[in-house]
């Protein structure tokens, strides 16, 4: 199969949903030319978002074996390197494949996200705008846009942008997903799940909806809903900001613990504050844990849902 009807078929194919009828394509376009660096490319990209790492980062390395230049096998490399929390190795392959094409629009919108997760809100600003000036309608660049305003708390804006897309496509699950994460934030969390549910019948291996369901579970628990509204509320401040404040927070604690020492309060007191403290921090880093577990649960119930 020649490499331009190739990727057309494939890309449909993803579209479907269908990733392992697209890994087939590219693996059959390999056998009859197995030193077409872009194949190698396009079939790393595709065992990415099949969750396939391991051979996403193979043949990716085997992209750029035979085209240093390969931009789209960088791309997929800086993917890799962000979700093992490497974001250092990440950003330096997106340099890389910015300086060799500096049109990849993708890139953009990933670094975009990068900077967002990490709350360098200006520099996800910057690499957003970028992105749009390249393509003022690319459905990944508004989406993130639309994160980002979330991330903001301009409401209004992101379900602007999520109209915008959800006119062209009214089944589009990302949009579907991000109108959901408004109303969750604005305490709608019935109308957040129906749209999350709507996702999810687009596209029943949505992880983002799977993923939006799990956090509507999370909220909806008395005590592991206001650990959840305090992650998202860190998540707007800066990487810089998060750690000023978490050094406040230690530093009061201890000026706290002293003056209780100093003033003679009873034992049984400090102990109960201590308690407290720990119980806060324990609970923040077991909400992240239990909304990862609800998400692989959820994953569990759509595959063993029969079609």
């Amino acid at each position: 199969m020649e490499f331009i009807s190739a990727a057309a078929e494939a890309r449909r194919l993803e579209r479907l949903g269908n990733l392992q009828a697209a890994i087939e394509i590219w693996r059959d376009v390999l056998t009859e030319d197995p030193g077409s660096a872009d194949a190698h490319a396009s079939l790393s990209r595709v065992l990415f978002w099949a969750n396939r790492i391991r051979g996403a980062e193979a043949e990716a390395e085997a992209a750029l074996q035979l085209d240093p230049e390969q931009s789209q096998a960088l791309l997929t490399l800086a993917r890799i390197e962000f979700i093992r929390n490497r974001d250092k190795r990440g950003f330096a392959h997106l340099d890389a494949a910015l300086e060799i094409n500096p049109q990849l629009i993708d890139a953009h919108v990933l670094r975009a996200r990068a900077h967002r997760i990490n709350g360098n809100l200006t520099r996800a600003d910057h690499a957003i705008s970028a992105a749009l000036t390249l393509e003022p309608s690319n459905e990944w660049a508004l989406l993130e846009l639309g994160s980002l305003s979330r991330t903001r708390g301009d409401h209004e804006m992101a379900r602007q942008i999520a109209s915008t897309i959800l006119a062209r496509d009214p089944d589009d699950a990302s949009a579907l997903v991000l109108v959901g994460y408004v109303l969750l934030d604005q305490g709608k969390r019935s109308e957040a799940l129906d749209a999350a549910l709507s996702a999810l019948n687009s596209d029943p291996s949505s992880e983002e909806a799977l993923a939006l369901i799990a956090a509507i579970n999370v909220v909806r628990n008395p005590l592991i809903g206001g650990y959840w509204l305090i992650l998202h509320l860190l998540a707007r401040l800066s990487a810089n900001k998060r750690w000023l404040l978490s050094c406040v927070i230690s530093l009061a604690y201890l000026m706290i613990l002293t003056t209780m020492y100093w003033f003679g309060v009873p034992g049984p007191v400090r102990w109960v504050f201590m308690s407290l403290y720990l119980v806060m921090n324990l609970g923040l880093m077991a909400t992240r844990q239990v909304i990862e577990w609800q998400v692989a649960r959820e994953m569990r119930k759509v595959r063993l849902r029969p079609f």
